[in-house]
């Protein structure tokens, strides 16, 4: 149970989980799910962490990835789409 709770404490920080997402690889072990790097699903999450924590230029570069990768046409087709998602 410690180490159940640890985990959920050490996502419920953004910033963490944005540290997460641009510099750590997928870990199966105890963390995955996201994407390795680079890749369109890391790109979208990231991009939405970003906007969260308040990092436009980071949010812009992930969103625009997303966007080019062609994976999310259904959700939206532009970062201005992307960032409308996220309100």
């Amino acid at each position: 149970l410690p180490v159940l709770l640890a985990w959920f404490e050490r996502l419920g920080d953004r910033k963490e989980v944005l540290r997460i997402l641009t510099q750590d690889d997928q870990e199966m072990s105890h963390l995955w799910g996201f994407g390795s790097k680079p890749s369109p699903n890391r790109s979208y999450l990231t991009g939405y962490v970003a906007l969260a924590v308040g990092d436009e230029q980071l949010a812009e570069k992930e969103l625009e990835n997303a966007v080019a990768s062609g994976c999310y046409t259904h959700l939206f087709s532009s970062v201005e789409g992307a960032r409308y998602r996220a309100v």
